[in-house]
């Protein structure tokens, strides 16, 4: 009897697993077809059948497909409860197929939820878990989706190239990826064509990803799919009314299937595109409706965009209620910094972080007679955010009064915002401050774009005529250069400006700024001030200087140019060290090894003179070059990445003698991606930094002059036992300007090979 009770247990026990399998095979048919009701209610009662029958890696199955139902109608925090447990039962039954899955369902909710830095540490986390798991059937597709993942997170930071060779290596990957996963690869890499020019070619891509969803459908990837095509209707064709029949469907789609979040996308893409049209009250009308969609999910991307449309058409014909609604979506970024990278897809074709703010600025300034201060405020919180949180300032001035308490007698700061057409300088002064705006013609236009290529080629007379030009408009008349004696000049610059060496600009009073002024250059104000180092006495006998100079170059090869010897650097870095009291240490040749750089101590000084290769699309490519160690598998080259990693607090000068190195990409609302800002946001006090190439006999002189000016007073220091280089008395006025160009963390872009030769 006892037997045959115990059968009929295990048969039941049987039955009910049978039946929650193919309850939980319809709930994830539903998940396809974007059934998400249907999805939870058949995956909770699976669960509880697979609870019935201890089946608990089951029960995590079930859990994983509710978690999904709630990540694609837009309930992101619902979501990771359900992914959790998932990920917890899959660890302790040691599926890691099933866990690098989940740890990728985490991230996406993280992803959506705007907290890119936990979705990166899941996806990071999920490809940790992969490793060593390369002989297992599954590792293939879930490599792949991991790849996936962490690409499309590239994708929304603006790492556009990051995504790209991630997406090259997903598909030269061994296995075949689902039809619906394929077609988001193909459909990002369509936006990478896009982005390199190749409309057609994308189009391409999204057609076939089309083709992939149509075997194997999926309301996600399709709607994914969509709204990319309605962009490149609406960008590169020019067909506004078919990007608005192609978004209409999305959103059609996206309702229908219950995604929340899409439909909000859905209808800020139909605002903007309406918008364009001329059909602003319906516009309006789509704006309205994605904002309150967006403050019910608590979508923080979707709803400033939102407000930032919804201020632009309201512009039209109520500028009181467009500017509460730009100043809401300030509030809205300001309140979410550490995700201040947006969507790219949004960023293109809806705005960017930076539009919000000079919309704002733009409209403050049409006010009559607007303050300096409320456009200073704007200006610096439009600007190097994410120096700003890498580089905490201790009290740093927050009021355009408080910068006009920090200026030096003798000293003016000029901090700019420039757009295609307008221009504001915020000046100030130990006695004062203002604003002055003007418009920017298409003359100029051309000038800000041509100056910095004429002066990079050194023979070219013409960039006398473009500076002249330059100078209408970025030393507008009224800047009250005769409030005191101004010998300093600091300038926060903007846009295209941070290209242009104002060193070269002719004053309205005759001369060029160099010849009267000491200018050095910010990021921002709020760096007016910031301390360099721990300070403390210096003696004679200790390193004063750590010098790099003339390296032995890599081998060349399909990916790498020649680069020739550099015989000067050597003589250079000598004479640097003969000019500077205290000790040097010196590495040149052969012993010019990366490794010396790594070791985590630094004098006040660091002086590199090598060679340096700077692309402007991907900073990742940059790299300044050292001698190769014989025998040792380490890169001869320093990146942006590996000098994040440095702490040189209490490096008051680094100086690079090397080509370029204050270019790199541009990044807007941040400035230019370069070696001189990677130094200063890993703590160095100041940098000096090339925009063109450099000779290396002219910049060897250069240096030694330069060297010679700064040896004297240190040397005066020395005598008065004053700490640190950075707290240096200067008695003339010739030594104040020199210090001022670099103590107060901007940069001085060499000019002297133009001057000097």
């Amino acid at each position: 009897m006892r037997a045959f009770a115990l059968l009929l247990f295990f048969a039941f026990r049987g039955l009910a697993q049978d039946s929650a399998e193919e309850i939980l095979a319809a709930a994830d048919r539903a998940l396809n077809r974007g059934d998400y009701p249907t999805v939870m209610a058949n995956a909770e009662t699976a669960g509880k059948l697979f609870t019935a029958a201890k089946q608990r890696d089951r029960f995590g199955a079930a859990e994983n497909l509710i978690g999904a139902a709630h990540l694609f109608r837009g309930e992101y925090a619902a979501a990771l409860p359900h992914f959790q447990v998932a990920l917890q039962i899959a660890r302790e039954t040691k599926d890691f197929a099933a866990a690098t899955r989940r740890l990728n369902n985490i991230g996406n909710a993280h992803f959506y939820l705007g907290q890119y830095a936990a979705s990166f540490a899941e996806y990071s986390e999920a490809r940790e878990l992969l490793r060593g798991q390369e002989s297992q059937p599954w590792y293939a597709r879930n490599y792949q989706l991991t790849l996936t993942n962490i690409a499309v997170l590239y994708q929304q930071l603006g790492q556009h190239q990051l995504a790209l060779d991630l997406y090259r290596e997903i598909q030269a990957q061994p296995g075949q990826l689902a039809a619906n996963v394929q077609a988001q690869v193909l459909t990002n890499l369509a936006i990478v064509y896009r982005r390199l020019g190749d409309p057609v070619k994308a189009l391409e891509n999204y057609r076939t990803a089309q083709a992939l969803l149509e075997k194997d459908p999926n309301s996600a990837a399709s709607l994914y799919v969509l709204h990319n095509i309605g962009v490149l209707q609406a960008l590169d064709g020019n067909d506004l009314p078919g990007a608005l029949a192609t978004f209409t469907k999305a959103l059609a789609l996206a309702s229908r299937t219950g995604s929340r979040r899409e439909a909000v996308l859905e209808h800020l893409f139909l605002g903007e595109t309406l918008f364009r049209l001329g059909r602003v009250p319906a516009a309006t009308g789509e704006f309205r409706v994605a904002l309150a969609a967006a403050e019910g999910l608590k979508l923080p991307d979707e709803r400033w965009t939102a407000l930032y449309g919804l201020g632009r058409a309201q512009a039209i014909s109520d500028t009181a209620a467009a500017e509460q609604s730009l100043r809401l979506a300030v509030e809205v970024i300001e309140s979410t910094r550490s995700t201040m990278a947006g969507n790219s897809l949004k960023a293109e074709f809806l705005a960017n972080k930076r539009d919000v703010y000079d919309a704002l600025i733009g409209m403050v300034l049409n006010k009559n007679a607007p303050a300096p201060s409320a456009i200073f405020e704007l200006l610096e919180q439009s600007r190097s955010r994410n120096l700003k949180d890498r580089l905490p300032v201790e009290a740093p001035p927050r009021t355009l009064t408080e910068v006009s308490q920090r200026l030096e007698p003798g000293t003016m700061l000029l901090e700019y915002w420039l757009t295609r057409d307008r221009l504001a300088v915020v000046w100030a002064t130990g006695q004062g401050s203002g604003l002055i705006q003007s418009a920017v013609s298409a003359a100029q236009r051309e000038a800000l774009t041509a100056l910095p290529l004429a002066l990079a080629r050194r023979d070219d007379p013409a960039w006398a005529g473009l500076a002249d030009s330059v100078a209408g408009l970025l030393l507008p008349e009224g800047l009250p250069w005769s409030t005191g004696p101004i010998d300093t000049v600091i300038i926060v610059p903007d846009g295209q400006q941070q290209l242009i060496p104002m060193e070269v600009l002719t004053l309205r009073s005759g001369g060029r700024m160099i010849e009267r002024f000491a200018v050095s250059y910010l990021p921002s104000a709020h760096f007016l001030g910031r301390a360099t180092g721990p300070g403390g006495r210096r003696w004679p006998w200790q390193t004063q200087l750590l010098g790099f100079a003339d390296p032995v170059p890599p081998p060349p090869s399909a990916l790498e140019p020649p680069w020739p010897r550099l015989p000067f650097s050597a003589e250079e870095v000598r004479a640097v060290a003969a000019a500077l009291p205290g000790g040097a240490e010196l590495h040149l040749g052969a012993d010019n090894r990366k490794a010396y750089l790594l070791s985590g101590s630094f004098p006040p000084v660091v002086h590199l003179a090598t060679h340096a290769f700077i692309d402007n699309q991907d900073s990742r490519r940059s790299r300044l070059i050292f001698s190769p160690v014989t025998g040792e598998a380490a890169s001869p080259y320093l990146s942006a990445s590996e000098i994040a990693g440095l702490s040189l607090r209490g490096v008051e000068l680094v100086t690079l003698a090397a080509c370029e190195t204050a270019q790199g990409r541009f990044l807007p609302g941040e400035g230019i991606d370069s070696f001189s800002r990677a130094f200063l946001a890993a703590g160095a006090g100041a940098t000096v930094s090339s925009l063109w190439k450099v000779p290396d006999q002219s910049t060897a002189a250069f240096m030694e002059r330069f060297y010679e000016q700064l040896g004297r007073f240190c040397s005066r220091r020395a005598r008065r036992s004053t700490p640190t280089i950075g707290r240096l008395s200067f008695f003339t006025a010739r030594g104040r300007r020199l210090w001022r160009r670099f103590s107060r963390g901007g940069r001085l872009r060499l000019l002297a090979w133009r001057w000097r030769e």
